[in-house]
């Protein structure tokens, strides 16, 4: 009866969102028209609910439900609402997160060390001091923070992608509050793909926190192996990775944002459906972990076809 609740709570939010547009006052910069930045608020009003119905009892215990777990995805919602609101210095930005993560991740629960592969029997690696593992675990989470967040540049990319990896992991342990997520992304793309509000800051940080904190969990429970998790996050992390570098190459600052990711770079070429390939390609490394292919062979393989069609997609454009 409990998701009756939260299909109402996101048809108002859907039903409404011009009325919260203007009562929020948060819109795009970037873009030729006023587009809000609706996103976070989406996420955290059901996030919200989920934790009101754990207290009244209605819905059963998760890892999500600790107090610092809570805090910290309020704090990264409030990180990233103000970042869309005011603009914050990115390299500000970056302090605030990792304060935030420090702060409220004292929780050896979260904590990677050990890392287990699915062709080891045993963890191949394993981190003994605590303090490298809080700083290899802050580490982690802000790369995917900021890959997620560098993956957002057109509709519907990052809710697409997101939905995907919520549903892997759904196939590996049910999660109610992963549910609502799900729900939730589902109801906001629809004015995501009508190009009526986006995603935002708030919106990314919350998702990639979120994520994050579900696939450590999983790990550390020995239920998704460190390949698989690689895999999953695989082209953003190529993405970060190539940005950063092309960025320093060129004397940029790496944290401000330009059109040189793989979603910009295909948009020329392909005028419509961009979207769908890049996410489709983002779930190449993973569909193809599940045939039991060769790990190496894997990343090999996803590592050349991607500088392949990168080299492709800049040596057309500059013609």
């Amino acid at each position: 009866m409990s998701i009756i609740f939260f299909l109402s709570l996101n048809f108002f939010l859907l039903t409404k969102h011009k009325l919260i547009s203007s009562w929020v006052n948060v819109f795009d910069l970037n873009s030729a028209s006023k587009i809000s930045l609706l996103g976070g608020i989406f996420l955290i009003s059901n996030i919200f609910l989920t934790y009101i119905f754990f207290i009244l009892e209605i819905i059963p215990y998760e890892h999500f439900y600790k107090i610092n777990v809570g805090l910290l995805i309020l704090g990264m919602f409030i990180l990233g609402f103000i970042d869309d609101k005011f603009k914050i210095k990115p390299s500000v930005r970056l302090l605030l997160t990792f304060f935030l993560i420090f702060f409220f991740l004292q929780d050896e629960s979260y904590l990677i060390s050990k890392f287990n592969f699915s062709f080891f029997n045993n963890s191949l690696f394993t981190i003994e001091n605590s303090s490298l593992s809080i700083l290899f675990t802050i580490f982690c989470i802000m790369s995917f923070v900021n890959a997620l967040n560098f993956f957002d540049g057109i509709n519907l990319q990052v809710i697409l992608y997101t939905i995907g990896c919520i549903i892997y992991l759904f196939f590996i342990e049910y999660s109610y509050f992963l549910l609502i997520i799900l729900v939730t992304l589902t109801f906001f793309s629809c004015l995501n793909y009508q190009n009526k509000s986006f995603l935002g800051d708030s919106g990314t940080y919350v998702l990639a926190i979120v994520i994050s904190l579900s696939v450590i969990d999983l790990h550390n429970r020995n239920l998704i192996f460190a390949d698989q998790i690689i895999f999953l996050f695989l082209l953003p992390g190529f993405e970060i990775v190539r940005l950063f570098l092309e960025r320093i190459y060129k004397k940029k600052n790496p944290l401000l944002g330009d059109n040189e990711h793989i979603h910009h770079l295909m948009r020329k070429k392909i005028k419509t459906g961009t979207v769908f390939v890049v996410v489709i390609f983002s779930f190449v490394p993973i569909g193809l972990y599940t045939l039991n292919l060769p790990k190496s062979f894997i990343f090999a393989f996803m590592f050349s076809m991607y500088f392949i069609v990168i080299f492709f997609l800049k040596k057309n454009e500059n013609k």
